[in-house]
């Protein structure tokens, strides 16, 4: 399922909509996950190579620029942590509204129906 699926603006949003938008906040979950671990062990790498080619005996000049690469890294690192807790939290609103959804009388359901275009508009189109 696509996420163009979950962007009919014209329809009732359905199951599948959210299961969907749902999906996707999880692809992107595993991306930011991949890429934020890859970023650490590079760091790691880079530290342990550092410390067997130089030991103890790293030139001041090289311990700066170690320490502007490390923080760096872990900066870079922690930027993928915000992403991944912001889709989490994306995805705990979607499922909410999945279940409120599927034990909702008409008039909530339309309400619903109104949330769940709004963030895709937000979110998605950027409108």
């Amino acid at each position: 399922m696509s996420d163009e699926h979950a962007c009919r603006p014209s329809q009732p949003v359905t199951e599948e909509d959210l299961d969907a938008l749902i999906a996707s906040q999880r692809r992107y979950i595993r991306y930011y996950v991949a890429f934020a671990l890859a970023i650490a062990a590079l760091g790691a790498g880079l530290v342990l190579v550092i410390y067997l080619a130089f030991g103890d005996a790293l030139p001041d000049a090289l311990k700066s620029l170690f320490g502007i690469g490390c923080g760096f890294i872990s900066s870079l690192s922690a930027l993928q942590v915000k992403e991944v807790l912001s889709r989490k939290d994306k995805e705990s609103m979607l499922l909410l509204l999945k279940k409120r959804l599927q034990a909702s009388d008409p008039a909530e359901r339309q309400r619903i129906e109104k949330l769940v275009q709004d963030a895709v508009n937000k979110t998605i189109l950027d409108k």
